[in-house]
């Protein structure tokens, strides 16, 4: 008897909580959430590419959908947020226009100038805020 209260304890203890981690993946220390908006029109922005830095390197990169979400899970609090434009390279001097690039009905054409920004936000929530490059 003493050997299947034995058994018991050892799979719960042991075994249960193993099987939980495998299930769900690690438990991150940090999440950071948030929108990616236009500056001017403060409209979500789509196709954004948000990533994190920490002391030991960069977490992300997570990319906006159409309502300009994101969410980045690290196992270190993040120092700098970054914003890069999916769509194609920023050129400071050159106007550009998105156009047939990877736009599709309904989807943006303005191309954002990257952006950094210190993760200043002790709730986890942060909404950064962009230029449009053309």
């Amino acid at each position: 008897m003493t050997r299947i209260y034995r058994a018991m304890v050892y799979l719960v203890t042991f075994a249960v909580p193993v099987v939980i981690a495998a299930c769900y993946g690690p438990a991150y220390r940090y999440r950071k959430g948030g929108k990616v908006l236009d500056k001017v029109t403060r409209d979500p922005i789509s196709q954004i590419d948000v990533s994190c830095t920490t002391a030991a390197g960069t977490a992300g990169p997570s990319r906006t959908g159409s309502s300009g979400q994101y969410t980045i899970a690290s196992d270190e609090a993040c120092l700098t947020m970054t914003a890069v434009d999916h769509l194609g390279p920023y050129d400071a001097g050159v106007a550009t226009d998105a156009g047939s690039s990877d736009a599709g009905p309904g989807e943006r054409t303005a191309r954002y100038a990257p952006m950094s920004a210190a993760a200043n936000s002790p709730d986890g929530v942060q909404d950064l805020e962009m230029d449009r490059s053309n």
